[in-house]
């Protein structure tokens, strides 16, 4: 199979993400070729198994599969669209690896202490993330380029983290700190009961702090942060589509793209 041909069948696998996340389309206009939705497709499945899967067999079973894809991955032997096109980039082992087994970390880590402590927690994970994110088109990213990539993931897991919410029935993997739990006054059992009008409300309330970081180093992430971050802040509820979605979108690249250029 040649390396087009492994690009496209990642393509046509990654429509299942696109399908329910427009703003994941509308945000791959920006992007600076097909390594970047191929980075994020990996994040969605990856966190998948840990705040949206209910039930904890599958959940286990999922990401004990993506564990021993990186053992395929590293003898020259991938089998998933994403890990294939993957190959064909020649993305370094080590950095899948330590992608998927940061997340792993995560399936059984207790409650964060606090918000420090969870951007501790998923620090490995996020900072392989970014090496997969071909952000400023072959250029050698400085330390500030790659702070402010890893801040706009760490807020871009935030999404996904709160999103999530509700969603696992069953026992599910901690998204919030200790300190979010206290503020809510809600255990995980108790949230994962609640009505969707009611964790709309929820989530609007956990992320009425957040703020857009002013500097970003990816014009596609800045249009998929511009997305989300406000209809979560705002509504408790996932982006809606639109000219109004497309010309915030476009403003978030735009600022993105400044931030490159600087």
């Amino acid at each position: 199979m040649s390396a087009v041909e492994q690009f496209d069948r990642a393509l046509t696998f990654l429509e299942r993400w696109r399908e329910r996340d427009p703003a994941l389309r509308m945000a791959e206009v920006y992007a600076p070729g097909p390594g970047w939705i191929i980075g994020m497709g990996l994040y969605f499945e990856l966190a998948e198994c840990l705040f949206r899967i209910s039930e904890p067999s599958v959940r286990e079973a999922k990401m004990g599969w993506w564990a021993e894809e990186v053992s395929c991955y590293t003898q020259d032997q991938a089998r998933h669209p994403l890990t294939l096109a993957m190959h064909a980039k020649a993305v370094p082992a080590q950095t899948l690896r330590a992608m998927v087994f940061g997340a792993a970390a995560l399936l059984d880590a207790p409650a964060a202490e606090s918000r420090t402590h969870l951007q501790q927690q998923r620090n490995a994970m996020l900072q392989a993330f970014a090496e997969l994110l071909p952000e400023l088109s072959g250029q050698e990213r400085g330390a500030t380029a790659d702070a402010d990539l890893l801040t706009a993931l760490s807020l871009l897991d935030d999404c996904f983290r709160v999103y999530s919410l509700g969603r696992q029935k069953s026992e599910p993997s901690p998204s919030l700190s200790l300190a979010e739990h206290a503020e809510i006054g809600l255990s995980r059992s108790e949230i994962a009961a609640l009505p969707a009008q009611q964790l709309q409300a929820l989530r609007k309330r956990l992320t009425r702090t957040w703020q857009l970081p002013e500097s970003q180093s990816s014009a596609a992430l800045a249009a998929y942060l511009s997305l989300w971050v406000p209809a979560l802040r705002r509504r408790g509820a996932e982006p809606t589509v639109g000219a109004l979605a497309a010309i915030r979108a476009w403003r978030g690249a735009r600022r993105g793209r400044i931030a490159i250029d600087r």
